[in-house]
């Protein structure tokens, strides 16, 4: 992810914190910047609708069920269950990655 083009203008990245809060509305500009027809737009539209965590998973975001892929869906759930030793191993491995891509601030998380 470091080494990763963010200024590439052929690229449209989302982030998944936003796509989790609005997934309809956050995938729209996507379709746009690549070109889709208004008609595939309103087909992705239904898709993105019925591929929500709730849709998918039955249940609310946040509720977690242990052991299965659709886990919990929430954004940053893994400042949970990251112990001391896997934030220190992260962190060497990743330096300030996080601050780069601004989910941190600093190296104090």
């Amino acid at each position: 992810m470091r080494k990763w083009n963010y200024a590439d203008e052929a690229v449209l990245e989302l982030k998944y914190e936003a796509c989790f809060a609005e997934p309809v509305e956050s995938f729209v500009p996507l379709f746009e910047h690549y070109g889709f027809s208004e008609q595939a737009i309103s087909d992705s539209r239904d898709i993105i609708a019925n591929s929500t965590f709730q849709a998918v998973a039955g249940r609310k975001p946040g509720n977690a069920v242990e052991g299965q892929v659709t886990r919990s869906g929430a954004p940053g759930q893994w400042a949970e269950y990251f112990t001391p030793q896997i934030k220190e191993e992260f962190k060497l491995a990743t330096g300030d990655l996080l601050q780069l891509l601004q989910y941190e601030t600093s190296n104090e998380w």
